[in-house]
């Protein structure tokens, strides 16, 4: 099993956590994101990752400034939400019976399918994706050869040696990534970008003692890093009981003074940004996790991680038309069933015209959001009581995601900013809901280096409710 940091390598699961390199550009950087031709899949090439949109795209003017006409991320109806509804009125009551058998049944298409996919590429997976479009929350869009991420935005640098070092150069990661050092995010305040608002500088000794404590604790669990998952056969009752205080309280208790407003700020800043909930909310094992992650480095790719889902989408696309399988990568395709029978899953699934269809395979892997698993599995309470009680403990929280086309360079050099304004930062939901702000912006075009003729600005903008997504799809909210 992966470990936490592995994870957090290969998936980029922190999609939202980003940071500024200060340090030399990677030899890569000036090249210019150039898509290889693809060639023409029939409807399957609809299906992948990287949109390129037109060059000079459609738009209204709301106030002066031109805005898209439409939504590009989730483009549900209110009542479309899946499995918000029953999924399953099958005909006659029952599923179909299997029509089909394969090695591997894979749902989900996003950064996690498609990884797996690749890699059990010889057996040739059938592949279910919910959307039209594959890339889960690390799709992209490319717009006069500039492409950025519309979620997923890097993934932590590999150890030298490891083995993912070695997939990573397998696919051609290491040429076109430009790093991002850890730890040296700036902050927006007052409209003035404040460099090194970590350090306390400017503060009373106090405050600042207390930025320092911070510093150290952050640093003490970068070297004493908490795995998660869990890895069996070491000490892991430290990280347990990290698992059942908050991260506020903990980093409370531990830095021994008062925490100061502004670093309260920077740091629900992060926990917003990276998980789109409070530091009250987060475990402090989860939150170290994450934070301490962002010590070793970053790779960004040119469009983020909708790089590498558009990389492993293009090769498997091309693997599995030459032995003839391209049917097996179906988006479009909702699988709202998992049944066990004789030792073998049985997944059934709907066909974009809406027909309900059966697979056997010899193995399935749900690489979907785990909080829907637990609608899919047939009896999961009955075989695994302990897994279904955890997956009703899984809640999602939306993001709005706002990409800005600038047909000109930004003349600062930077990864990503967090917005604290005047600092008094909303330090509740509820708060934060009536705070209609997004918390951070990064560059888009950050891997190709600076001095481009054009940019990308990617504001992110937490929801931390789960009901806030029903009020973003109404029609009519596009509008306000």
């Amino acid at each position: 099993m992966q470990n936490r940091r592995e994870l957090l390598q290969t998936a980029g699961l922190a999609a939202f956590f980003l940071g500024l390199s200060r340090q030399p550009a990677h030899a890569a950087w000036a090249r210019r994101f150039v898509p290889r031709p693809l060639g023409d899949f029939g409807p399957l090439s609809r299906s992948r990752p990287l949109l390129k949109i037109e060059d000079d795209p459609e738009v209204r003017d709301v106030e002066g400034f031109p805005f898209s006409p439409q939504w590009f991320g989730d483009t549900y109806t209110e009542d479309g939400v899946p499995f918000h509804h029953s999924e399953i009125d099958y005909p006659g009551g029952n599923p179909p019976a299997p029509d089909e058998d394969v090695d591997l049944a894979i749902v989900g298409g996003g950064l996690s399918g498609l990884a797996l996919a690749y890699l059990m590429r010889d057996h040739h997976p059938v592949v279910f994706e919910l959307h039209e479009r594959f890339g889960g929350v690390s799709k992209g869009e490319e717009w006069l050869g500039t492409p950025y991420s519309m979620g997923g935005a890097y993934f932590i640098q590999p150890d030298k040696g490891s083995w993912l070092e070695g997939l990573y150069k397998e696919l051609g990661l290491d040429a076109v990534q430009r790093y991002s050092g850890g730890g040296e995010d700036p902050i927006e305040m007052g409209g003035r970008v404040v460099e090194d608002f970590w350090s306390g500088a400017g503060l009373p000794a106090q405050e600042r003692l207390a930025f320092e404590r911070y510093a150290r604790l952050i640093m003490y669990y970068a070297e004493n890093y908490p795995e998660i998952p869990l890895i069996d056969g070491r000490d892991n009752d430290w990280i347990l009981a990290l698992d059942q205080r908050s991260l506020a309280q903990d980093i409370t208790e531990r830095i021994g003074v008062p925490v100061p407003r502004l670093l309260r700020a920077g740091i629900e800043g992060y926990c917003y940004s990276s998980f789109d909930a409070s530091w009250e909310t987060v475990s402090a094992a989860a939150g170290y996790n994450f934070l301490s992650a962002e010590e070793f480095g970053r790779w960004v790719c040119p469009g983020g991680n909708a790089y590498v889902t558009d990389l492993l989408w293009r090769r498997l696309v091309r693997t599995y038309n030459e032995s003839g399988h391209l049917d097996r990568l179906r988006p479009k395709t909702r699988v709202v069933g998992v049944d066990v029978q004789n030792g073998r899953p049985l997944l059934t699934y709907k066909t974009p015209d809406g027909t309900y269809r059966t697979l056997r395979a010899r193995r399935a892997a749900l690489c979907c959001s785990k909080h829907i698993c637990k609608y899919m599995i047939k009896d999961l309470a009955v075989h695994d009581p302990l897994k279904a009680r955890a997956m009703g403990q899984v809640f999602t929280n939306p993001y709005l995601v706002v990409n800005v086309l600038l047909t000109a360079p930004i003349a600062l050099d930077f990864y990503d900013l967090f917005l604290l304004e005047d600092g008094m930062f909303p330090f509740t939901d509820a708060e934060l809901e009536t705070e209609h702000r997004p918390m951070d912006v990064i560059a888009g075009g950050y891997a190709a280096g600076p001095n481009q003729p054009r940019s990308v600005l990617t504001f992110y903008w937490p929801r931390p409710t789960g009901t806030a997504v029903f009020d973003i799809l109404p029609n009519t909210s596009f509008e306000a």
